[in-house]
This record gives C-alpha cells, structure tokens and sequence, in this order.
C-alpha cells in the first residue's frame, strides 16, 4: 500500500499547517474573528437589547475583512502587502516621461530655431 504525500512545487508556496489544517497566520486570524463576534455578539444583546439574529447582521460584516486578511493571498503576497502596492499605484503620480526637463528644453529649441530671421538685403 502506497502513501501520497504532496509535495509543493516551489519552496515559498510550503506553509505548515499547525491546528485543523490551518497556518499559523490563518490560526491567528481565525481566534481573532471568534473573538471578536462573541464580544459584539454580547454587547448587542445584553447592553443593547436585540435579537442574536439582528447582531449577527452586524457582526458578520465586521468579520469579512478579518476572516479576508488571514486567508487571502494575491500574487503570492498576503493581502495587507498586495493593498499597500496597489494603494500606493493608485493613488501616487507616476513618472510622466512626457513631461521631463530635457523634453521642454527640446521644444523650446524647436520654437526659436523656427522663427522668422531678420531679412538682410544685400544687392
């Protein structure tokens, strides 16, 4: 009888899995979201008063970016790195080629090198 044993293709894509098949990171995330909807779970319904329905329509909102920061991966980067890149590439000005010093001293050359020269007349 033989036994598989997956073997990851690339080193950086091996996580070990420490609790229920889940990674350290992933572990963390979880006890974070657990925590966090019993507090608010408690809070709307001993100090507020409502229904464990109506506070799981505000804890399960809450818990969605929590839950996304443990398990997502984009472009082999979690997803905390791959936002601050894709924030900065939006939201910072580029290099503009087009507007470069030596390019506007091009144009104003081309503009004196064009204009009307003083006629002499010789005869």
């Amino acid at each position: 009888m033989a036994i598989r044993v997956k073997v990851p293709k690339e080193i950086k894509d091996y996580q070990e899995k420490l609790m229920g098949g889940m990674s350290v990171r992933q572990l963390v995330f979880f006890v974070l979201a657990v925590l966090i909807s019993v507090g608010v779970t408690a809070y709307c319904v001993l100090v507020l008063h409502m229904s464990v329905d109506a506070a799981g329509y505000i804890v399960i909102p809450l818990l969605i970016p929590i839950v996304a920061f443990g398990w997502i991966r984009k472009e082999g980067m979690p997803l905390e790195k791959y936002g601050k890149i894709i924030l900065n590439y939006y939201s910072k000005t580029g290099i503009r080629i087009y507007q470069t010093k030596e390019r506007s001293n091009l144009n104003e050359f081309r503009k004196k090198r064009f204009q009307k020269v003083k006629e002499t007349t010789k005869r």
